[in-house]
């Protein structure tokens, strides 16, 4: 018996062969894409590393960290210091970086930051309406600590007499949740 490929079946063959190729490539190209991704992520880990060693974030995390006196003269540089904290809740809500790496990156300097309740007092409590994005950060990485940042948010708007500063015993009960 003799086969006979027809004109018919060679352009089905074709297409079966078209298909399976297209499948390929698109295989190939997602593993391309998830490459890159994680190239670019990566990337942004190292900028971000960069951007926490410049000279005057470098200093106020040494003195978070070493818990010395952060001069009022010295407030902006913690401002631009939180505030890169703010850049990298947005990134993590875009996905650019992963929560987990972050954690294991940066959250020991958040944590730095919470265990000096004077700055912690000056930026989430008397400016509260400021930090909104750091707020979003500190409940995203302390997640078991939800409900004390909403807490100290609450307490922050209805904080009445606000001389009575870091000895206020609210202020120090949510404090001791969140450090302990």
């Amino acid at each position: 018996m003799i086969a006979c490929v027809t004109f018919k079946d060679c352009v089905d063959i074709a297409q079966i062969s078209t298909g399976i190729i297209a499948i390929f490539a698109l295989i190939i190209s997602i593993i391309t894409l998830c490459r890159s991704n994680k190239i670019s992520k990566s990337t942004f880990l190292l900028e971000l590393r960069e951007k926490f060693q410049e000279e005057k974030r470098h200093k106020i995390h040494d003195k978070l960290q070493e818990n010395k006196k952060i001069e009022d003269k010295e407030e902006i540089d913690l401002d631009d210091y939180l505030g890169l904290f703010e850049v990298c809740e947005i990134m993590m809500k875009n996905k650019s970086i992963e929560k987990d790496d972050f954690k294991n990156l940066y959250e020991y300097r958040l944590q730095n930051f919470l265990n000096s309740k004077e700055w912690v007092y000056k930026k989430l409590v008397l400016e509260y309406d400021k930090w909104d994005m750091l707020y979003k950060l500190l409940k995203r990485c302390f997640d078991k600590h939800k409900d004390e940042f909403d807490n100290l948010k609450k307490f922050a708007k209805n904080l009445k007499d606000k001389n009575n500063g870091i000895s206020n015993a609210d202020f120090i009960n949510i404090m001791n949740k969140i450090t302990n």
